[in-house]
């Protein structure tokens, strides 16, 4: 009669095997995991950011003393966020043959807003017809 012998478990290769298999799928999941977090922080500054512009905006066009100060920052929830305001006159010079008299004497300032927190920046503009 014939020993058979009954291997009951796994061999050491086999187990081996099933490990590195579940070594690659963790560090796949955990490199998902750490990307989609990145992407949730830049997410964050790129969804507050324009709100924060516009609202810097706003203040410039109805404040007039809001006008002499160019930079500072938020308050509250925002104390990470600074902004800065570019004022530049812009010319409007040889269009004479093209333009009316009267657009071609028009000053205009283009207003840049900047928001910056620790890594990133959002810049925004707009023209604005000066009063001379």
């Amino acid at each position: 009669m014939k020993n058979k012998r009954n291997y009951q478990g796994f061999t050491f290769l086999e187990v081996m095997v099933a490990l590195s298999v579940l070594a690659l799928i963790l560090t796949a999941v955990f490199r998902l995991y750490s990307q989609s977090v990145s992407m949730l922080i830049s997410s964050s500054f790129d969804m507050k950011a324009p709100f924060l512009a516009q609202k810097i905006v706003t203040e410039y066009k109805t404040d007039k003393t809001a006008r002499f100060q160019n930079n500072g920052k938020f308050e509250d929830e925002f104390e990470k966020f600074s902004w800065k305001i570019d004022t530049e006159e812009l010319i409007v010079s040889g269009y004479s043959d093209e333009l009316p008299e009267e657009i071609e004497n028009i000053k205009i300032n283009k207003i840049t807003v900047t928001i910056t927190d620790n890594h990133k920046n959002y810049q925004t503009f707009f023209y604005e017809k000066t009063d001379s």
